[in-house]
């Protein structure tokens, strides 16, 4: 069966997305499959690339799944000609196999919007003669609020908070909403504790941004999601965005930003072990519960991790880590110093640029 997942709504997505792959995923043979993937994989067309990936029959096991991560809004111009051609190994699965494009967006550029508008309209049209079932599965937020770089850049705690206020029967307006996350910034246990006192104060009415500046304090201590979300993709461009934006936005310290980047690719190799060790998904979350009982294993932070996880290899973590080690070392010796809060840090945004490299490999 062929599905399309796609919206801007990320975090609903991804939910639709686990649903979908704890469901199809039997015999935990799922493949996930990035355009970088692609391109450092061999001279193939795009579609002879997916072929071979998504037509291999399952091996000891019914089923196999594979997940491509945003491929379509990855193409260009040039390549709409290979929409058409894309499309036909995908319907020309095997019973037993199941391809997800899993395609999450903030805002969609003119080029983009057509090609996906045309990617439907031919999946639409070669299905009607195909005997692989189509599901597209549109996640976006209830209403297009457009509030500039402060939107894009809180999106990941405003879908926590919306989460939260339904649980604590705490209405928040979408501006509230927002000079709520940019106070509190993306940590679960800050967000929710308050929106405890929110919801008490405000007594089931709207909370307002007036409520938010008279009840909230500046908390904000962002999480290197978003960091190393372009880390792990290989784009050192946006990660060196995100770095610089994190440090004039939030008074962070280099040295410290450093330091929780060093924690999060932990983290990230010991997720991947849980993977690695394990014989499904559940068994993964369970045994990374055990590592770090102080995530809760349905929330957003919990989740993220065993994806991020499920997209990189040990070699290149171990790899990273060392990188972090080094720099760590040549810090402590004294061969490389600190520069003040707000200011870029050259050292800084070069061991992410290493890193950034370092994962532009091929996933072995």
């Amino acid at each position: 069966m062929l599905y399309l997942l796609k919206g801007n709504n990320e975090y609903e997505l991804k939910k639709c997305l686990d649903v979908l792959t704890d469901e199809l995923d039997k015999d935990n043979d799922l493949t996930h499959i990035r355009y970088e993937d692609f391109l450092s994989a061999s001279e193939r067309s795009i579609s002879e690339f997916i072929a071979i990936h998504a037509l291999t029959l399952p091996f000891m096991g019914s089923s196999r799944v594979v997940v491509l991560n945003r491929i379509i809004s990855r193409l260009d111009k040039a390549a709409e000609q290979e929409i058409e051609s894309l499309i036909t190994p995908s319907l020309e699965l095997p019973p037993s196999n199941h391809l997800i494009f899993y395609e999450p967006y903030e805002e969609m550029n003119k080029p983009q919007q057509n090609i996906f508008k045309l990617f439907e309209s031919v999946l639409k049209e070669r299905s009607a003669n195909s005997s692989t079932e189509v599901e597209i599965i549109e996640q976006n937020n209830r209403k297009a609020q457009h509030f500039g770089a402060d939107s894009r850049k809180t999106h990941w705690a405003r879908d926590y908070i919306r989460e939260i206020s339904e649980k604590y029967n705490a209405p928040i307006s979408p501006e509230a909403m927002i000079q709520f996350a940019l106070l509190v910034g993306n940590d679960p246990l800050m967000l929710e504790n308050e929106m405890k006192k929110l919801s008490n104060f405000a007594l089931n009415r709207e909370i307002t941004i007036d409520d938010i500046q008279a009840l909230t304090p500046k908390l904000a201590e962002e999480n290197p999601f978003a960091i190393l979300d372009e880390i792990i993709e290989g784009n050192p461009r946006r990660a060196l965005f995100e770095v610089r934006q994190l440090l004039q936005d939030n008074d962070e310290d280099p040295v410290y930003l450093k330091a929780r980047i060093t924690n999060q690719i932990r983290r990230l190799l010991i997720a991947h072990e849980a993977i690695k060790n394990t014989s499904n998904r559940s068994e993964a979350s369970a045994q990374l519960a055990e590592s770090f009982p102080s995530m809760d294993r349905n929330r957003f932070p919990f989740k993220k991790l065993l994806e991020q996880a499920g997209s990189v290899d040990g070699v290149t973590c171990r790899s990273a880590i060392r990188e972090l080690v080094n720099a760590d070392r040549r810090y402590k010796l004294g061969e490389i110093s600190s520069t003040a809060r707000n200011q870029p840090d050259v050292n800084l945004e070069l061991i992410v640029l290493r890193l950034s490299r370092l994962f532009q490999r091929p996933i072995r």
